[in-house]
């Protein structure tokens, strides 16, 4: 399109050369008559120059500067909505880095509260263990306590009756031998001696 308005320019200017050449001849001729000839102005030449300027300063008006300033403004209207959208983009990724920070906190201290509840439950669980394995033992202890009673009181039983039979045996050899005091006593060592052995 600005190529036809130049073509339109140039055909203007070609029909309006032989009227500027014919007005020159005229204001030469005139310039004698008409007192502001001599100051150079043409009337004709000063309406084909305006005529020509306005047609020109229409053309721009219309096809360049209308298009242009067009351009321009949407140009301006992107730059202050990319401006707008970059500092709403600072914002909110200030608003992140605080929600970030926050949530890192908050995972800190709920972090050092598990560790510190895993703590409390492992030294209460340690604890139970230890009260476990002192139970047991205690068990194992008063089992082997009373068995070692046990035990105790069957070798005295079984004692009792050695030392019942050993005196049986030597009140029927005494009775039986009618021994003296000597000999007594050495058959009382015997059977105690036969107690130790047993």
């Amino acid at each position: 399109m600005p190529h036809t308005i130049l073509l339109a320019l140039a055909e203007t200017a070609q029909h309006a050369a032989p009227a500027v050449a014919e007005a020159a001849t005229e204001t030469a001729e005139n310039a004698s008559a008409n007192p502001l000839a001599t100051f150079g102005v043409n009337w004709t030449l000063f309406v084909a120059q305006l005529v020509n300027f306005s047609i020109v300063i229409f053309a721009l008006a219309k096809w360049v500067f209308k298009p242009l300033m067009k351009t321009m403004d949407e140009r301006k209207a992107k730059i202050e909505t990319g401006l707008k959208e970059a500092a709403d983009a600072k914002t909110q990724l200030a608003s992140a880095e605080a929600k970030s920070e926050e949530v890192i906190r908050d995972a800190h201290v709920v972090a050092r509260d598990i560790v510190d509840k895993s703590k409390v439950k492992a030294e209460e669980e340690h604890e139970k263990r230890v009260q476990t394995s002192k139970q047991i033992v205690e068990e194992h202890l008063r089992d082997a306590k009373a068995r070692a009673e046990r035990e105790a009181e069957d070798a005295q039983r079984a004692a009792m009756k050695n030392l019942t039979e050993v005196v049986i045996a030597a009140t029927d050899r005494v009775t039986s031998d009618a021994i003296d005091a000597k000999a007594h006593r050495a058959l009382i060592e015997e059977a105690i001696q036969e107690l130790k052995t047993a």
